[in-house]
């Protein structure tokens, strides 16, 4: 069945975006099974790291796969196209381990058809990178925060502040569809209580992350969704494509409507200034954590010299800024360096 995912092209050279948890569920239609109640069972790796947790509730089987820790360690990388062969190591361990809970617990009324009938009801998704120049995950998480009209925002306590906060991740959410997730993958190597501290995880790395929900899951895969259709080569394909397609489509249109509207803002501002001496330094101090980009401050001035018929001086200003170090830097140079790697 072709899908809306297959329409989109993808440069598998070029792609490192890939699989990384994967939540599954299914009902067992068997008589008394509504009373069946199951505890949990959590496989880890030798770091620490869930590979399978699965429980049954109601008769319902619940369980959260990550596909990556099957094969390694950490999931710094997700399971991208290039290491699909992979994949079907990852599957056949992790449908070992759900198969040898449900026998345990089920006995003679177990079937495989329990395990080969679990649907996907969640799919993560990601690209993990550095952050370019002179951007840190920081920077671009407000960066995304700020592109979105709504967003849910996870803030921690500075170490040695009793003040200051800085970002973990935020959020976004296309009801039915996706949920966007960007955070620092560094610190959350670091950091992570449920999990050994990765010593060997690079610096700056950021997570863009889509949690792919049921109407998005429909899109790509129609009404093959079951665990053994997802892990497989064709199905992370697929997954890469609808991965790409929200992030140059959905999240791009984001971006850019964020940067006009930004541009036409401070525009806006200069225009009424009209050529005061303070004027760039006032419009940073009532529009610093709108500027998510000092490239957008410089749009905006080139267009007011245009207005007025001045010599642009953006470069110089800009410049001057810059070594000040008040603005963010590469944040959209870093959306970009995304958005190709998703091929």
């Amino acid at each position: 069945m072709a899908t809306t995912a297959t329409k989109v092209r993808l440069n598998k050279g070029r792609c490192i975006s890939g699989m990384d948890g994967v939540n599954v569920e299914y009902t067992i239609q068997l008589d008394g099974m509504e009373n069946l109640y199951l505890p949990v069972k959590e496989e880890k790796n030798e770091a620490d790291n869930t590979i399978v947790s699965i429980s049954c509730v109601g008769g319902k089987v619940s369980a959260y796969v990550n596909p990556v820790h099957a094969i390694r360690q950490y999931n710094v990388k997700p399971l991208g196209i290039v290491e699909s062969i992979k994949l079907e190591i990852a599957k056949n361990r992790v449908l070992e381990i759900m198969k040898s809970y449900l026998q345990e617990h089920l006995k003679d009324k177990y079937s495989d058809d329990f395990v080969d009938s679990l649907q996907v009801v969640k799919l993560e998704c990601n690209v993990t990178m550095r952050t370019l120049g002179n951007a840190t995950p920081d920077t671009m998480l407000h960066f995304f925060d700020m592109v979105f009209p709504d967003t849910f925002l996870h803030r921690y306590r500075k170490v040695g502040s009793k003040c200051e906060k800085g970002d973990n991740s935020v959020k976004h959410k296309k009801d039915g569809c996706y949920i966007l997730k960007c955070y620092d993958k560094t610190k959350e190597q670091h950091d992570n209580e449920h999990h050994k501290p990765n010593p060997l995880v690079e610096s700056n790395l950021l997570r863009v992350e889509l949690v792919f929900l049921s109407r998005s899951l429909k899109r790509i895969y129609g009404d093959k969704r079951t665990l053994s259709d997802v892990l497989t080569k064709k199905g992370l394909e697929k997954l890469c494509r609808e991965y790409k397609r929200v992030l140059t489509e959905d999240i791009s249109d984001a971006v850019r409507k964020y940067r006009d509207d930004c541009k036409d803002m401070l525009v806006g501002f200069l225009t009424e200034h009209k050529r005061g001496g303070n004027m760039v330094a006032d419009c940073i101090m009532r529009y610093k954590e709108e500027i998510v980009d000092i490239s957008i401050l410089k749009k905006s001035l080139q267009e007011y010299y245009k207005i007025y018929g001045l010599t642009d001086n953006s470069s110089q200003v800009i410049n001057y800024y810059k070594k000040k170090g008040i603005l963010p830097q590469d944040t959209i140079k870093t959306f970009r360096a995304f958005r190709e790697a998703a091929g």
